[in-house]
């Protein structure tokens, strides 16, 4: 393949790699790995983030989310940093050593596991500020990075309902079938 003066030969000239300047909320910069992280959290609030997520995707008008992760990644960014605003000085909580406290989960009723990939700094932040809550009780209501995520879903997704679904939660998407039965036999 023969290229002359930034022409390919196919006659198209290169498209240029986007430049970012500035990393995605909970990015510490731009290309920054991520790591594969799972949460735990209500079902009901599960459905809420279905629905905004498809609402985001299908619209535009959420910047920045596109997808379950990103809607995560924003939510989960935005509510430690205020934690680390409000508790520790705009720093960073140090991450534990060890996630592990040896005990069962911490609520009842149903909760759903979310999938996402966090950046890393990010989610070493989740962990830190979770541990903190856990052990200084400054927090109310977050006791560990499941509760923690909860909760900052659940803040970021009120703020989007109040702003674009005039207050009302977010529907999920997904067609229910009644139970038992499968769209084939429902047409059956």
């Amino acid at each position: 393949m023969a290229y002359s003066l930034g022409v390919a030969s196919d006659g198209f000239p290169p498209v240029p790699a986007p430049e970012f300047t500035d990393p995605l909320p909970g990015y510490a910069y731009v290309g920054e790995k991520r790591t594969p992280a799972s949460y735990s959290i209500p079902q009901d609030l599960k459905q809420r983030l279905n629905g905004a997520v498809r609402y985001a995707s299908d619209t535009g008008d959420v910047p920045q989310v596109e997808s379950q992760t990103d809607l995560v990644r924003v939510a989960a960014h935005r509510y430690v940093a205020e934690l680390e605003r409000q508790h520790n000085g705009g720093a960073a909580f140090p991450s534990p050593a060890s996630n592990a406290r040896g005990r069962g989960p911490d609520h009842t009723g149903t909760w759903i596991k979310v999938g996402v990939t966090m950046p890393v700094s990010l989610h070493q932040r989740i962990l830190g500020a979770a541990r903190f809550a856990d052990d200084t009780d400054l927090v109310p209501g977050v006791t560990s990075a499941n509760r923690l995520i909860t909760t900052a879903v659940d803040e970021f997704l009120t703020a989007l309902e109040r702003e674009h679904h005039h207050g009302r939660p977010f529907k999920d998407p997904r067609r229910r079938l009644p139970g038992g039965r499968t769209v084939a036999s429902q047409w059956a």
